[in-house]
């Protein structure tokens, strides 16, 4: 039976499970349970952490898993990147003090960045040719700055509400532009019957969807 992660909380789980019941899977919880069967597919959904998946995917434990991109490579997991999703669209991005003049490539190894995706940012500053100081925090990042933990932070912005708030702003271009994405851990794996017709279903609604917009 082919296994399918999706994510068990956050922001994009409503979507995985939406976007998968429309395309005619059996897989929304009565409960907290952590796997839902679907036989008449042949597939088994199982509820994990949206950050987990990318791993489980890689390293053939799960055949196929909707997480977020921006998710995906501060996992660092080898996997392949199947199908764009067309929810939970959101920017990964540095955000200061709104009267900050202070820009990414201004950055020095003084400059403190607090953020829950340490990959990610690491890449990015490796990528600019900085060496700033990455401080690792397991999310709620915005106080940091107030907090004197941080004089920067990386973390995904939606709707921009939550750093407005902390009185932050967005500084230079977003470093990610993220989405809900499925992945599998290879090509191999999209040989299996299975996972084609869930791809192929997924897709259709994809699409569906664009057209109404369209329309």
């Amino acid at each position: 039976m082919l296994q399918i992660a999706l994510p068990n909380k956050g922001a994009l789980a409503d979507g995985a499970v939406t976007l998968a019941d429309e395309a005619g899977y059996h897989c929304r919880r009565r409960g907290r349970e952590l796997s839902v069967p679907d036989p008449d597919h042949g597939v088994e959904f199982l509820f994990l952490r949206p950050r987990d998946i990318a791993t489980y995917v890689s390293n053939g434990i799960i055949d196929l898993g909707v997480t977020g991109l921006d998710l995906t490579y501060d996992s660092g997991a080898d996997v392949t990147r199947v199908l764009d999703l067309g929810f939970g669209a959101a920017r990964f991005c540095y955000a200061a003090p709104k009267d900050t003049s202070l820009a990414p490539d201004d950055f020095t190894a003084d400059t403190r960045i607090a953020t829950s995706y340490d990959t990610l940012v690491r890449r990015d500053l490796e990528r600019r040719g900085v060496d700033a100081r990455v401080i690792t925090l397991d999310g709620a990042v915005e106080i940091s700055i107030q907090l004197g933990v941080a004089d920067v932070i990386a973390d995904v912005v939606q709707t921009g509400r939550t750093i407005d708030e902390a009185g932050l702003a967005t500084i230079g271009d977003p470093i990610l532009n993220t989405e809900a994405v499925l992945i599998a851990q290879n090509g191999a794996t999209m040989q299996h019957e299975a996972a084609q017709h869930f791809a192929e279903r997924v897709k259709g609604i994809i699409v569906a969807r664009e057209y109404v917009v369209v329309e």
